[in-house]
């Protein structure tokens, strides 16, 4: 594996980590939650994951 294999590999885990830590401050923060931020985080969470499944599928 090539230095660009491994800096995208690496980039989608961190991109991956983000998003379940931004969803787990979101639920359990005790703020308000305003639905549209909340929308907006799952179509967000929802393109990371699949950008990043895609990522590592074609890096395989």
């Amino acid at each position: 594996m090539g230095i660009i294999e491994i800096s995208m590999i690496i980039i989608t885990f961190i991109l991956m980590f983000s998003t379940m830590i931004c969803g787990l401050w979101i639920e359990y923060s005790g703020e308000e939650k305003d639905p549209s931020a909340i929308k907006f985080h799952m179509v967000i969470a929802l393109l990371t994951t699949i950008s990043s499944i895609i990522t590592i599928l074609i890096l395989i």
